[in-house]
């Protein structure tokens, strides 16, 4: 049997900022522990061999990013509960747009350079998710928290990486508890919908499990 520990490409972190990264090590006391080191390694890689070109992104689109306002369709559901499929199905209609898998995987680097990247990301996933076997693609919806783990600190996906902090990345990141901690993830998450904006040319994107806010 295979020993996933070895298995160091199919890393969503990969994609993201190297910032967040070092953020999340520091936050963590760098923390890993033996046998995912080559993990933590491929992701410090890949993320250093990317920030050239996200910073061109970030400079290049910076202006036009802020001008945007999208108009979300919310899609809000428990995990194992059939949202994948639904999404799916939305996702063909052409009047309306989603975020791909390539886009919350690599959401620094979907404007500029994005068929690299593109590719890049395509020859590392899995045919099928491993959670449930549905199929998987760089162009196939998915959901947008991916990107917000992939762009800063704020996520309660960084459990799957820090798990022995699962109950308190639950706690900031899905209760919300902080409410300085919401704001900071409401902008992160503005500043994705209005770069997806850019690229989608739609008014109305559907969005599938984001952390409503109450109150």
């Amino acid at each position: 049997m295979k020993n996933e520990a070895l298995t160091i490409d199919k890393q969503p972190l990969a994609g993201g900022k190297l910032s967040t990264w070092i953020k999340l090590l520091i936050e963590n006391r760098f923390k890993i522990s033996l046998p995912y080191l080559p993990r933590a390694i491929y992701i410090s890689m890949l993320s250093g061999i990317t920030a050239p070109f996200r910073f061109i992104e970030e400079r290049k689109y910076k202006e036009e990013i802020a001008e945007q306002e999208p108009e979300p369709v919310f899609i809000i559901g428990h995990f194992r509960s059939g949202t994948t499929y639904l999404h799916y199905l939305m996702g063909h209609d052409i009047n309306m747009s989603y975020v791909s898998t390539f886009e919350t995987m690599v959401p620094c680097n979907f404007l500029f350079f994005s068929n690299f990247f593109k590719n890049l990301l395509s020859s590392s996933l899995p045919e099928t998710r491993p959670m449930d076997d549905v199929r998987m693609a760089a162009d196939y919806p998915y959901e947008e928290e991916y990107g917000i783990a992939n762009l800063s600190p704020y996520s309660f996906y960084h459990d799957w990486y820090f798990p022995r902090r699962m109950r308190e990345y639950f706690n900031k990141y899905v209760l919300f508890k902080d409410k300085s901690l919401a704001e900071k993830w409401k902008r992160v998450y503005s500043y994705l919908l209005k770069k997806l904006f850019i690229k989608k040319a739609r008014e109305e994107f559907y969005l599938k499990i984001p952390q409503i806010q109450q109150g």
